[in-house]
């Protein structure tokens, strides 16, 4: 690398420019799907935030962002677009902080180019906004412990603060830093730490209660699977691969990174490695374990903690002395990034739900609307069955005077959706859920039913919808099945 010096200049700049194509290219091309419909919800109307699991901050900086540049999909989702590339600055000053220019210029580029954080720096949710509140968070905690300065502790509070009001796995982060704070060399910090914490609590107290409720409503009735040691594993390379990589893509990758990690555990500086460490396996471990009890793992919310990974590789790849070898790496890393990122742009996910539990690709919601505005006759309803599918539907039919129902059947019916979407219905002006199992006719002459693939790997949909199929092919007439881009539309008839 000792040619390169002459051109250190130009590589954080560049980094920048791939970063800043990669999540522009096609930031506003998707509709919006479910949890970025409730971002919208929320962010109108943040009295109806006790609906929801996340706090509040990222609905409250939406809304006033909406109140200057309120638009389509694209503007929605510019300020994820915006916390993408400040991370990519910022991974690089963390990186080179820590462990040197190269492991800033290594971590930066292994982040650009990061199918995931590509992924939710596309995307109207809080993540991106985590993930760089995070990332400066621990520039700050690191710049604390190294010049111990009452302005650096300052702002560690306030942007620790900020921390957890936009994602609860904050509080991961200060449980490890508070047990950093019994390593030797950094227990004369003790003090500071414990001011910091203070107003941390103190700050953070308006929001405990909508915490505990928060972690109430998810033990109880939460869709998340239990995590199983492999989830470790499928974290790592989500970390690496995001969602859209194929099976051997990411066989491939979990040994290359997992090789170049091994590296930077064994040459770096063992104090900042051991941070490191740390600060990327505690709240993993600890998630897991929570999660047996209270459903909480899922690689969406461990992203933050994936920078810390990045960086220990690129501590491993910076501990390889031969140019020609750190080149064939970095080709490597930025060639199975690519073969996921194809996919990503393709909309398609070739991996099975394990690797993508929660996510599922954004599907064209305006094209099944447009088919039913062309083609609804007065007195016709619009049922959905789907929750994935309502929501989004919804908002981009955007019209009251069309009844709207949410069919269900009561013996497979899930509380914790049944809740969500109980809500929306209620912002209708005919607030109808209605109960199959219960009811022995309906009085609708026609009734269009819009459902869709959740779990795409498998290629069938819900059962909950199955259930609904099945009574309605019982007592109507299908005269119609449309499927535009895994949005399914049928279109009953009463006999």
């Amino acid at each position: 690398m000792a040619r390169m010096k002459k051109y250190k200049f130009i590589l954080l700049p560049l980094i920048l420019l791939i970063g800043i194509t990669l999540r522009f290219y096609k930031l506003g091309s998707h509709d919006l799907w479910y949890d970025e419909i409730l971002s919208v919800e929320y962010s109108n109307h943040l009295d109806r935030l006790a609906s929801d699991q996340n706090p509040p901050l990222y609905y409250i900086i939406i809304r006033l962002w909406n109140k200057f540049f309120k638009g389509n999909e694209f503007l929605l989702r510019f300020p994820s677009f915006i916390f993408g590339i400040l991370s990519i600055i910022f991974i690089y000053k963390l990186g080179k902080f820590l462990l040197g220019f190269w492991c800033g210029i290594f971590s930066s580029f292994i982040f650009s180019i990061s199918p995931i954080h590509i992924w939710y720096s596309q995307e109207a949710r809080g993540y991106a906004l985590s993930i760089f509140l995070i990332i400066m968070m621990f520039y700050l905690f690191l710049m604390s412990l190294e010049k111990d300065k009452n302005y650096l502790w300052a702002g560690f509070t306030v942007l620790a603060t900020l921390g957890i009001y936009t994602s609860y796995f904050v509080l991961l982060f200060l449980l490890t830093g508070t047990l950093i704070m019994f390593f030797k060399e950094h227990r004369r910090f003790i003090r500071k730490w414990l001011i910091s914490s203070f107003f941390i609590v103190i700050l953070f107290s308006p929001q405990v209660l909508s915490f505990l409720r928060d972690i109430m409503v998810v033990k109880n009735n939460f869709w998340l699977p239990k995590p199983f040691l492999g989830s470790f594993l499928i974290t790592l390379e989500n970390f690496t691969l995001g969602y859209n990589a194929a099976s051997m893509d990411y066989s491939i990758s979990i040994l290359l990174y997992l090789f170049l990690f091994f590296l930077g555990v064994l040459y770096a500086e063992r104090r900042r490695i051991t941070i490191l460490l740390s600060f990327l396996f505690l709240p993993v471990v600890v998630t897991f374990v929570i999660s047996h009890w209270i459903p909480i793992y899922i690689d969406r919310q461990l992203i933050l903690f994936s920078p810390f990974y990045y960086i220990i590789v690129a501590a491993g790849l910076n501990s390889i002395k031969r140019t020609a070898l750190k080149i064939m790496f970095l080709i490597s890393i930025m060639l199975l990034s690519s073969f996921s990122l194809y996919n990503y742009y393709l909309d398609y996910i070739p991996a099975p739900y394990i690797h993508h539990i929660g996510v599922c690709i954004k599907k064209p919601v305006r094209p099944a609307v447009r088919y039913i505005r062309d083609n609804l006759k007065k007195g016709d309803i619009i049922a959905y069955s789907n929750s994935i599918v309502a929501s989004p539907f919804i908002n981009y039919l955007d019209d009251d005077s069309v009844e709207q129902y949410y069919f269900i059947s009561s013996q497979i019916y899930n509380p914790y959706w049944g809740k969500i979407i109980r809500e929306w219905m209620s912002r209708r002006k005919k607030p109808y859920m209605i109960d199959l199992t219960r009811s022995k006719d309906l009085t609708f002459k026609r009734i269009w039913l819009v459902t869709s693939l959740y779990r795409v790997d498998e290629k069938k949909i819900d059962y909950d919808t199955i259930a609904v199929i099945n009574w309605l092919e019982e007592h109507y007439t299908r005269i119609r099945f449309k499927n535009l881009d895994g949005i399914s539309v049928l279109l009953y008839e009463k006999r």
